[in-house]
């Protein structure tokens, strides 16, 4: 995708108010191929299953365990773990030990936690920055096979309200782990 396109696409992002997107967090976009069979709000796609583009994927593993830089406190005293290495998630120690892995159409991928030193105290700050969200999804991203995971459609390890949608042709399916 060219940088002006990325570019546009993650200004979009920013610019959606935080308080709409918090209290009118609703499901937006029923999933092209999916199918809902239960409740009452039965409804089938007429399209062909349609992936995230990758920019919308990193937008989503950047929300998951983006490297957001590194916090006031550890710049002026040292410290016992690497530094710069501040994630979008709360967790403590950095979330070092905390690894994403997502599954797709093309396969099964985990982004490697491993971070280079922030430069600065936010990593992406300014509109300029905002295209090193697909520098680092395509970075840091790394396949560990080919496919889909086969994950057993079933409770467990899906949630109940989930199995319709869940890791279906045309979806991804995020887990994040502590190691």
């Amino acid at each position: 995708m060219a940088g002006t396109a990325a570019a546009d696409l993650l200004d979009q992002v920013w610019s959606y108010p935080l308080f709409q997107a918090l209290y009118g967090r609703r499901s937006r976009r029923f999933g092209l191929g999916f199918a809902l069979s239960e409740g009452p709000y039965n409804f089938k796609s007429r399209q062909h299953p349609a992936a995230l583009s990758e920019i919308e994927e990193a937008v989503l593993v950047a929300a998951g365990i983006g490297f957001s830089g590194s916090a006031l406190w550890e710049q002026s005293c040292p410290f016992p773990y690497r530094a710069g290495e501040g994630r979008t998630f709360p967790s403590t120690c950095h979330g070092r030990h905390t690894t994403l892995f997502f599954t797709n159409d093309e396969g099964v991928f985990v982004i490697d936690p491993a971070v280079p030193p922030a430069a600065k105290s936010q990593t992406v700050g300014n509109a300029s920055d905002r295209v090193r969200v697909l520098d680092l999804y395509r970075h840091h991203r790394k396949r560990l096979q080919q496919g889909r995971l086969d994950i057993p459609r079933g409770v467990p390890p899906l949630s109940g309200h989930n199995l319709w949608d869940s890791n279906m042709a045309g979806s991804t399916r995020l887990c994040r782990c502590v190691m």
